[in-house]
């Protein structure tokens, strides 16, 4: 009885170790799956995008990386809580741009060298100019479409606000910390600088083929310590246009009625025939022979005033896709164009053609590249195939809700901020430009490829 007891305990005892060593095993092989989960995410950012918490025997075949992913085809099966899918969200209001601001405190989530912020708070007092408490910009040539403002409106939101802004030149001249070109006005001399450390600042939105270089042999090309221009290298960087993540989701219901009601496949708003860098009417007069696309404006046969709201309550109700054509392909150069999809309450995917890095700097899944295809031919049977897929067209909307539009007003005035803040730091930022051409123009710009 005795040796049978013995035997029964030493079985226990045997499975009792054969359980604990397959929990052992099992707990080694979760963490190993964990850590290599987290391994891969930190290698793709966007990881989270392709793990969605729904599965689906439809797959979105997104352009701008030739990457498949699946999505919930089902829109109904979406409410609005965002919870319900954590994360698309997750990705989406977690993506990191310098394009995109927080819309609590409307400043930059990142700088362009992947900085907390552009701007710092910290005054210095080391520098003949920085010793003065209230920095004097002075606009030399200051053009129309600037919206003056008073200083409160261009400095009174900014970290550091202390500076004020005059357009009377010969008047303040003597007393300018810095006094802002917009472009260099060629035909004239340069103006000697008051003191040593005044600051000449190159002012420029254009892209080089639209701005000229008729400094390119004078004087200017050395006259300036500043830049102020859409490229993200320059001193002072202006914008097109921020997004801003949207506080509120629409309903996928709301979406999929105005999708219903849509009947024609593109619609372009195009002013500019003359500069054609980009061959852009060529392109579209080869897409036309796809399918529809409505042209408004000066090239085209359609009208609608320009930036209209009437005109953006047509792309929702009207339009599948609106073309963001950019008139020249350089380095950083997208226009205000682009954010149009992105109003509020606008539902209309935009197609982009130009030269900025899209898949770095906006979300996937929220706009198509149509340097991605082969040809506008290839283009237009992809928009078609998206057409007759309402729930892969919806969710592409759906994930461009996640982001509205900041004003140009916005943007610009968050230039001002950068301006403000390098005059009280002026020992931190001394700088001249030897040859401005050789900067703004030298490798910025290229053709596009051939059609």
């Amino acid at each position: 009885m005795r040796n049978l007891l013995q035997l029964r305990n030493w079985r226990l005892k045997v499975l009792l170790a054969l359980v604990g060593l397959l929990t052992v095993l099992y707990l080694l092989t979760y963490s190993s799956a964990n850590i290599w989960s987290q391994h891969s995410s930190a290698q793709n950012r966007s990881t989270a995008y392709y793990l969605l918490p729904w599965q689906s025997n439809s797959i979105l075949k997104h352009s701008s990386t030739n990457s498949t992913f699946k999505y919930n085809g089902t829109a109904t099966q979406r409410p609005c809580s965002q919870a319900a899918h954590p994360s698309t969200t997750y990705y989406l209001r977690h993506f990191r741009s310098i394009f995109i601001v927080d819309p609590a405190t409307h400043q930059l989530t990142i700088d362009h060298q992947g900085n907390p912020s552009k701007i710092s708070s910290e005054v210095r007092t080391d520098s003949r100019s920085s010793a003065v408490k209230n920095k004097l910009i002075v606009m030399y040539n200051m053009p129309e479409w600037i919206k003056r403002g008073s200083d409160a409106e261009l400095f009174g939101h900014c970290p550091v606000s202390t500076c004020n802004l005059s357009t009377n030149y010969d008047a303040d001249r003597v007393a300018a910390d810095a006094v802002v070109f917009h472009d260099a006005p060629s035909h004239k001399p340069v103006p000697p600088r008051a003191f040593p450390d005044q600051v000449y600042v190159f002012h420029m939105i254009e892209p080089p083929p639209i701005a000229g270089s008729g400094y390119q042999n004078t004087s200017w090309n050395s006259a300036f310590n500043w830049t102020w221009t859409y490229t993200q290298d320059a001193d002072i960087w202006v914008p097109y246009f921020f997004l801003e993540r949207s506080k509120q989701l629409p309903c996928l219901n709301v979406i999929r009625e105005v999708v219903q009601r849509k009947d024609t496949p593109v619609a372009w708003f195009v002013t500019n025939c003359q500069l054609d860098q980009t061959q852009r009417i060529a392109y579209v007069n080869r897409l036309q022979k796809i399918l529809t696309v409505h042209v408004y404006g000066r090239c085209g046969t359609m009208k609608c005033p320009r930036m209209a709201k009437e005109c953006d309550d047509m792309l929702t109700t009207k339009y599948f896709f609106y073309l963001s054509f950019e008139n020249s392909y350089c380095q950083d150069y997208v226009t205000e164009k682009f954010s149009r999809a992105f109003f509020q309450g606008v539902h209309v995917v935009p197609i982009v053609r130009g030269g900025l890095d899209y898949s770095q700097h906006i979300p996937e899944g929220t706009f198509i590249n149509a340097d991605d295809y082969r040809s506008p031919e290839d283009l237009g049977k992809y928009l078609k195939e998206l057409m007759n897929d309402e729930g892969t067209y919806i969710d592409m909307l759906w994930r461009i809700a996640h982001f509205t539009t900041a004003t140009y007003h916005d943007s610009y005035t968050y230039s001002w901020c950068q301006l403000c803040d390098k005059l009280h730091r002026l020992q931190d930022n001394s700088k001249t430009y030897p040859d401005l051409f050789e900067w703004y123009h030298e490798g910025r710009c290229w053709p596009p490829k051939k059609l």
